[in-house]
């Protein structure tokens, strides 16, 4: 997805999907940078309790990332 909207998706997916008695799936996340939607290397990745933090302080350069993609193992 763009990184335009992947903290409005961060934040949705915190609200929508609690895991009971613990957190969030956002909290079992991995949000990963990429620089197209085609790459298989990511440019960064933040474990998704640490994502909406970072958005939240960051100047939105997004590290030289156009996209976001999340991950749950």
């Amino acid at each position: 997805m763009p990184c335009s909207h992947a903290e409005d998706l961060a934040k949705e997916i915190a609200r929508q999907w609690p895991i009971e008695g613990c957190c969030t799936a956002l909290d079992l996340a991995i949000v990963e940078g990429l620089a197209s939607p085609e790459d298989s290397k990511h440019l960064w990745d933040a474990p998704g309790p640490e994502f909406l933090p970072w958005c939240s302080t960051s100047t939105h350069d997004w590290l030289g990332a156009a996209f976001c993609s999340f991950w749950w193992d």
